[in-house]
Protein backbone atom coordinates (compact mmCIF):
# COMPACT_ATOMS: atom_id res chain seq x y z
CA UNK A 1 0.00 0.00 0.00
CA UNK A 2 1.15 3.44 -0.87
CA UNK A 3 1.53 6.33 1.65
CA UNK A 4 1.97 10.29 1.76
CA UNK A 5 4.26 12.57 3.51
CA UNK A 6 3.88 15.93 4.38
CA UNK A 7 5.91 18.84 5.84
CA UNK A 8 3.14 20.42 8.12
CA UNK A 9 0.03 20.63 8.88
CA UNK A 10 -2.15 23.74 9.12
CA UNK A 11 -3.57 25.43 12.05
CA UNK A 12 -6.49 23.31 13.90
CA UNK A 13 -5.59 20.61 12.29
CA UNK A 14 -4.87 17.64 13.89
CA UNK A 15 -4.15 13.57 12.83
CA UNK A 16 -7.20 11.09 14.32
CA UNK A 17 -7.01 7.48 14.06
CA UNK A 18 -8.49 6.34 10.60
CA UNK A 19 -9.99 3.37 8.90
CA UNK A 20 -8.19 0.05 7.33
CA UNK A 21 -8.62 1.91 3.87
CA UNK A 22 -7.25 5.52 4.41
CA UNK A 23 -2.94 6.00 5.09
CA UNK A 24 -3.62 9.14 6.75
CA UNK A 25 -6.80 10.84 7.84
CA UNK A 26 -7.14 14.39 10.09
CA UNK A 27 -9.93 16.29 12.67
CA UNK A 28 -9.78 19.86 11.85
CA UNK A 29 -11.46 22.33 14.32
CA UNK A 30 -13.62 25.64 13.69
CA UNK A 31 -12.98 28.75 14.99
CA UNK A 32 -14.80 27.71 18.24
CA UNK A 33 -11.91 25.06 19.00
CA UNK A 34 -15.00 22.30 18.55
CA UNK A 35 -14.41 19.80 15.29
CA UNK A 36 -15.73 20.60 12.63
CA UNK A 37 -14.46 18.84 9.70
CA UNK A 38 -12.69 15.72 8.89
CA UNK A 39 -9.63 15.29 6.08
CA UNK A 40 -9.01 11.75 4.63
CA UNK A 41 -6.75 10.48 2.43
CA UNK A 42 -7.16 6.91 0.89
CA UNK A 43 -5.29 5.75 -2.46
CA UNK A 44 -7.91 2.96 -4.52
CA UNK A 45 -5.58 0.91 -7.67
CA UNK A 46 -6.39 2.62 -11.12
CA UNK A 47 -7.47 -1.00 -12.27
CA UNK A 48 -10.53 -0.76 -10.09
CA UNK A 49 -12.27 0.77 -12.86
CA UNK A 50 -14.44 3.11 -10.85
CA UNK A 51 -16.41 5.66 -12.99
CA UNK A 52 -16.46 9.75 -11.92
CA UNK A 53 -20.02 9.70 -12.28
CA UNK A 54 -20.96 6.64 -9.58
CA UNK A 55 -18.37 8.29 -7.49
CA UNK A 56 -19.64 11.41 -7.57
CA UNK A 57 -22.98 9.51 -7.27
CA UNK A 58 -22.30 7.97 -3.74
CA UNK A 59 -20.76 10.98 -2.20
CA UNK A 60 -24.60 12.87 -3.05
CA UNK A 61 -25.93 10.18 -1.51
CA UNK A 62 -23.87 10.47 1.85
CA UNK A 63 -25.80 14.03 1.78
CA UNK A 64 -29.14 12.75 1.30
CA UNK A 65 -28.46 13.64 -2.70
CA UNK A 66 -29.80 12.19 -5.70
CA UNK A 67 -27.60 10.57 -8.52
CA UNK A 68 -25.70 12.58 -10.31
CA UNK A 69 -25.53 13.79 -13.87
CA UNK A 70 -23.27 14.50 -16.41
CA UNK A 71 -24.58 18.19 -16.11
CA UNK A 72 -24.40 18.46 -12.57
CA UNK A 73 -20.47 16.75 -12.56
CA UNK A 74 -19.53 20.05 -15.13
CA UNK A 75 -21.03 22.20 -12.38
CA UNK A 76 -19.13 20.89 -9.60
CA UNK A 77 -15.57 20.08 -11.21
CA UNK A 78 -12.62 22.22 -11.39
CA UNK A 79 -8.95 21.28 -11.77
CA UNK A 80 -6.50 20.89 -8.67
CA UNK A 81 -2.97 19.69 -8.08
CA UNK A 82 -1.22 17.12 -5.17
CA UNK A 83 2.04 16.30 -5.07
CA UNK A 84 2.74 17.43 -8.70
CA UNK A 85 0.10 15.19 -10.27
CA UNK A 86 -2.77 16.90 -11.77
CA UNK A 87 -6.36 15.40 -11.21
CA UNK A 88 -9.95 16.73 -10.42
CA UNK A 89 -11.60 18.65 -7.72
CA UNK A 90 -15.77 17.91 -6.57
CA UNK A 91 -18.06 20.14 -4.75
CA UNK A 92 -20.67 18.80 -3.43
CA UNK A 93 -22.97 20.46 -1.19
CA UNK A 94 -26.52 19.57 1.10
CA UNK A 95 -27.75 23.04 0.58
CA UNK A 96 -26.77 26.75 1.03
CA UNK A 97 -27.21 27.50 4.05
CA UNK A 98 -23.51 27.38 6.88
CA UNK A 99 -25.23 24.48 9.03
CA UNK A 100 -25.54 22.48 5.75
CA UNK A 101 -23.36 19.73 5.27
CA UNK A 102 -20.89 19.69 2.45
CA UNK A 103 -17.81 17.28 0.81
CA UNK A 104 -15.03 18.28 -1.26
CA UNK A 105 -12.92 15.39 -3.18
CA UNK A 106 -9.63 15.94 -4.82
CA UNK A 107 -8.99 12.79 -7.21
CA UNK A 108 -5.51 12.46 -8.16
CA UNK A 109 -4.14 9.74 -10.45
CA UNK A 110 -0.34 8.59 -9.97
CA UNK A 111 1.80 5.56 -10.42
CA UNK A 112 -1.24 3.51 -11.13
CA UNK A 113 -3.35 4.92 -7.91
CA UNK A 114 -6.22 7.07 -7.59
CA UNK A 115 -5.89 9.17 -4.62
CA UNK A 116 -8.80 10.92 -2.64
CA UNK A 117 -8.52 13.65 -0.57
CA UNK A 118 -12.05 13.83 0.79
CA UNK A 119 -12.48 16.53 3.18
CA UNK A 120 -16.09 16.69 4.95
CA UNK A 121 -17.72 18.49 7.72
CA UNK A 122 -20.33 21.84 8.29
CA UNK A 123 -20.69 24.04 5.13
CA UNK A 124 -19.37 27.06 6.71
CA UNK A 125 -16.30 25.29 7.96
CA UNK A 126 -15.34 23.37 4.81
CA UNK A 127 -15.72 26.93 2.95
CA UNK A 128 -13.25 28.32 5.90
CA UNK A 129 -10.42 25.29 4.80
CA UNK A 130 -10.89 25.28 1.00
CA UNK A 131 -7.12 27.40 1.24
CA UNK A 132 -5.72 25.42 3.71
CA UNK A 133 -6.94 22.29 2.23
CA UNK A 134 -5.62 23.10 -1.27
CA UNK A 135 -2.37 24.16 -0.16
CA UNK A 136 -1.70 20.54 2.16
CA UNK A 137 -2.82 18.69 -0.50
CA UNK A 138 -0.82 20.58 -3.64
CA UNK A 139 2.54 19.62 -1.18
CA UNK A 140 1.91 16.71 0.08
CA UNK A 141 4.56 13.68 -1.29
CA UNK A 142 3.17 10.59 -2.73
CA UNK A 143 5.21 7.58 -1.56
CA UNK A 144 5.34 4.46 -3.23
CA UNK A 145 4.50 0.45 -1.73
CA UNK A 146 7.47 -1.10 0.07
CA UNK A 147 8.51 -3.69 -2.17
CA UNK A 148 7.37 -7.34 -1.57
CA UNK A 149 9.63 -10.00 0.24
CA UNK A 150 10.22 -12.47 -1.95
CA UNK A 151 8.56 -15.53 -1.47
CA UNK A 152 9.99 -18.81 0.21
CA UNK A 153 10.69 -22.03 -2.19
CA UNK A 154 7.88 -23.24 -0.13
CA UNK A 155 4.73 -21.02 0.38
CA UNK A 156 3.30 -20.55 4.05
CA UNK A 157 0.23 -21.94 4.87
CA UNK A 158 -2.59 -19.75 4.38
CA UNK A 159 -3.81 -17.72 6.96
CA UNK A 160 -7.19 -16.08 8.38
CA UNK A 161 -7.97 -12.77 5.46
CA UNK A 162 -7.94 -9.77 8.07
CA UNK A 163 -7.09 -6.03 7.33
CA UNK A 164 -5.56 -3.37 9.10
CA UNK A 165 -7.26 -2.51 11.57
CA UNK A 166 -10.02 -4.56 11.68
CA UNK A 167 -11.67 -5.80 14.68
CA UNK A 168 -12.53 -9.04 15.59
CA UNK A 169 -16.20 -10.56 15.38
CA UNK A 170 -18.29 -13.41 15.31
CA UNK A 171 -19.69 -14.36 11.87
CA UNK A 172 -22.31 -16.96 11.20
CA UNK A 173 -21.66 -19.61 9.87
CA UNK A 174 -24.16 -19.81 6.82
CA UNK A 175 -22.87 -16.07 5.93
CA UNK A 176 -21.05 -16.38 2.67
CA UNK A 177 -17.73 -14.20 2.92
CA UNK A 178 -17.97 -11.77 -0.25
CA UNK A 179 -14.22 -9.80 0.95
CA UNK A 180 -13.56 -6.25 1.10
CA UNK A 181 -15.39 -3.87 -0.78
CA UNK A 182 -15.36 -0.06 -2.50
CA UNK A 183 -15.28 1.82 1.00
CA UNK A 184 -15.84 -1.21 3.09
CA UNK A 185 -13.94 -3.38 5.72
CA UNK A 186 -15.94 -6.68 4.91
CA UNK A 187 -18.86 -7.76 2.95
CA UNK A 188 -21.10 -11.39 3.76
CA UNK A 189 -24.28 -12.54 2.00
CA UNK A 190 -27.17 -14.45 3.77
CA UNK A 191 -28.95 -16.46 1.32
CA UNK A 192 -31.89 -18.48 1.97
CA UNK A 193 -35.43 -19.62 0.88
CA UNK A 194 -37.30 -15.97 1.30
CA UNK A 195 -34.19 -14.22 -0.37
CA UNK A 196 -30.97 -12.68 0.57
CA UNK A 197 -29.40 -9.89 2.29
CA UNK A 198 -26.04 -8.50 1.87
CA UNK A 199 -23.93 -7.44 5.02
CA UNK A 200 -21.52 -4.80 4.78
CA UNK A 201 -19.35 -3.26 7.51
CA UNK A 202 -17.80 -0.16 6.71
CA UNK A 203 -16.21 3.14 9.27
CA UNK A 204 -15.95 6.87 8.96
CA UNK A 205 -14.23 9.51 10.91
CA UNK A 206 -16.23 11.55 13.89
CA UNK A 207 -20.10 11.85 13.00
CA UNK A 208 -19.63 10.73 9.48
CA UNK A 209 -22.10 13.34 8.19
CA UNK A 210 -24.53 13.42 10.79
CA UNK A 211 -27.73 11.12 11.24
CA UNK A 212 -30.43 12.83 8.85
CA UNK A 213 -27.64 12.78 5.54
CA UNK A 214 -27.12 9.10 6.07
CA UNK A 215 -30.81 8.44 6.59
CA UNK A 216 -31.74 10.04 3.76
CA UNK A 217 -29.19 8.29 1.67
CA UNK A 218 -29.85 5.04 2.87
CA UNK A 219 -33.84 5.43 2.11
CA UNK A 220 -32.77 6.98 -1.59
CA UNK A 221 -30.93 3.42 -2.25
CA UNK A 222 -34.49 1.90 -1.49
CA UNK A 223 -36.30 4.38 -3.68
CA UNK A 224 -37.91 6.34 -0.96
CA UNK A 225 -38.24 9.82 -0.34
CA UNK A 226 -36.00 12.28 1.45
CA UNK A 227 -37.55 13.45 5.08
CA UNK A 228 -36.79 16.14 7.10
CA UNK A 229 -34.08 16.24 9.78
CA UNK A 230 -36.71 15.81 12.80
CA UNK A 231 -37.91 12.80 10.56
CA UNK A 232 -34.92 11.12 9.98
CA UNK A 233 -33.28 11.24 13.87
CA UNK A 234 -36.44 10.25 15.18
CA UNK A 235 -35.88 7.15 12.49
CA UNK A 236 -32.74 6.46 14.92
CA UNK A 237 -33.33 4.37 17.88
CA UNK A 238 -30.94 3.42 20.49
CA UNK A 239 -29.74 -0.25 20.63
CA UNK A 240 -27.93 -2.25 23.16
CA UNK A 241 -24.37 -2.68 21.97
CA UNK A 242 -21.52 -3.86 25.00
CA UNK A 243 -18.70 -2.03 23.47
CA UNK A 244 -19.73 1.21 22.40
CA UNK A 245 -23.01 3.91 21.85
CA UNK A 246 -25.19 1.76 19.20
CA UNK A 247 -27.80 3.38 17.27
CA UNK A 248 -30.54 1.49 15.43
CA UNK A 249 -32.24 2.46 11.66
CA UNK A 250 -34.98 -0.06 10.10
CA UNK A 251 -36.29 1.01 7.13
CA UNK A 252 -38.26 -0.64 4.33
CA UNK A 253 -38.82 0.09 0.75
CA UNK A 254 -41.77 -1.42 -1.84
CA UNK A 255 -39.36 -4.47 -2.29
CA UNK A 256 -36.65 -4.11 -0.07
CA UNK A 257 -35.61 -3.50 3.21
CA UNK A 258 -32.82 -2.06 5.20
CA UNK A 259 -31.56 -2.44 8.65
CA UNK A 260 -28.51 -0.48 9.83
CA UNK A 261 -27.10 -0.59 13.27
CA UNK A 262 -24.17 2.60 13.85
CA UNK A 263 -21.90 2.18 16.82
CA UNK A 264 -19.50 5.03 17.93
CA UNK A 265 -15.86 3.85 18.97
CA UNK A 266 -13.92 6.13 19.86
CA UNK A 267 -13.57 8.82 17.30
CA UNK A 268 -15.53 6.76 14.17
CA UNK A 269 -18.74 5.84 13.45
CA UNK A 270 -18.78 2.32 12.06
CA UNK A 271 -21.62 1.01 10.08
CA UNK A 272 -23.26 -1.90 9.93
CA UNK A 273 -25.54 -2.73 7.05
CA UNK A 274 -28.21 -5.39 6.25
CA UNK A 275 -29.71 -4.85 3.19
CA UNK A 276 -32.01 -7.27 0.91
CA UNK A 277 -35.45 -8.56 0.48
CA UNK A 278 -37.63 -7.83 3.17
CA UNK A 279 -38.14 -11.32 4.47
CA UNK A 280 -34.31 -11.97 4.06
CA UNK A 281 -33.30 -8.67 6.29
CA UNK A 282 -36.10 -10.03 9.08
CA UNK A 283 -34.69 -13.78 8.42
CA UNK A 284 -31.30 -12.36 9.44
CA UNK A 285 -32.04 -10.05 11.94
CA UNK A 286 -31.28 -12.03 15.10
CA UNK A 287 -28.27 -13.21 13.50
CA UNK A 288 -27.21 -9.62 12.29
CA UNK A 289 -27.67 -8.14 15.77
CA UNK A 290 -25.70 -10.32 17.45
CA UNK A 291 -23.12 -10.11 14.65
CA UNK A 292 -22.74 -6.70 15.78
CA UNK A 293 -22.66 -7.27 19.50
CA UNK A 294 -19.83 -9.80 19.21
CA UNK A 295 -17.41 -7.00 17.67
CA UNK A 296 -14.46 -6.85 19.76
CA UNK A 297 -12.44 -3.09 18.49
CA UNK A 298 -9.23 -2.92 18.07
Amino acid sequence: MPSVKWDKLPAGWSEAKGGPMRVANFSIKSADGKQGAELAVLPIPESAGLSEISLVTMWRQQLGLGEATQEELDKITQPMEAGGAKGKLYDISSGADATGNRILVGVVPNKGWMWFFKLSGRNDIVEAQRDAFAGFVKDIEFVPPKPRAPMASAPAAPTPRTSVGRPDWKTPSHWEDLGAGMMQIAKYKADGDSGATEISVSQLGGAAGGIAPNVNRWRGQLGLSSVGSGEAEALAKPIDIPSGDGTVVDLKGESKSMLVIMVKQGGSTWFFKSMGTTAAVERERSAFVEFVKSVQYN
